[in-house]
């Protein structure tokens, strides 16, 4: 009986939180459309980011957040506004790395990278306030900006909460013999304090 209702409390935790993912996909696409219809390009693009970062197993919006972003960047470029189109595409590589999608839409994040790069020299090209040295370190570092921890951080971290979240509720629902769970909650504890230390 304690077995299911920790998996339909598992099962309740799943589906609050791709509502939730999903609901904040669907207004942040929403709110991207308004901007755009009103002219505010910026706020366009950070709410497709926003749109492209709300990732739940089929949810539609964050494909509609990168198309959004990929459609900005380039119609920005083709009209000689460097600023705008560099701020797209490195949109697409913060929702890409952020949400950890890198390796699977490899080939998005090898296009926002070409971007990137060619977008941050072009768009310091002309500038009379920077030295053709100042131009040359921003466009080479550009790519090293918006780098998150590897991927076995978030996992350790994940691993962590599970014991943690698992061996507390244990401990909790039956308090008598509970000394093992509440050591086993310290060790995900622990797990967790290791991967936010890296």
């Amino acid at each position: 009986m304690a077995v299911l209702g920790a998996v339909l409390a598992v099962l309740a935790v799943v589906a609050v939180v791709g509502f939730s993912t999903t609901e904040r996909g669907r207004s942040a696409i929403e709110q991207s459309d308004g901007a755009l219809a009103a002219g505010d390009v910026t706020t366009a693009i950070e709410r497709a980011r926003d749109a492209a970062m709300a990732v739940f197993p089929g949810s539609p919006y964050p494909e509609q957040g990168f198309v959004r972003l990929t459609a900005i960047g380039d119609a920005a470029e083709a009209r000689g506004d460097f600023a705008e189109a560099l701020f797209a595409w490195r949109a697409v590589r913060v929702a890409l790395i952020a949400t950890r999608r890198e390796a699977a839409d490899h080939l998005r994040l090898v296009a926002a990278n070409q971007a990137t790069v060619r977008l941050a020299g072009r768009a310091c090209e002309g500038a009379e306030t920077r030295s053709a040295q100042a131009c040359a370190k921003l466009t080479a570092s550009v790519l090293a900006e918006q780098d998150l921890p590897a991927l076995s951080t978030f996992a350790l971290l994940g691993l962590g909460a599970a014991v943690f979240l698992v061996a507390a509720a244990r401990a909790a629902w039956r308090p008598s013999g509970s000394l093992p769970w509440a050591a086993a909650a310290v060790v995900g504890a622990v797990l967790c304090a290791l991967a936010l230390g890296r």
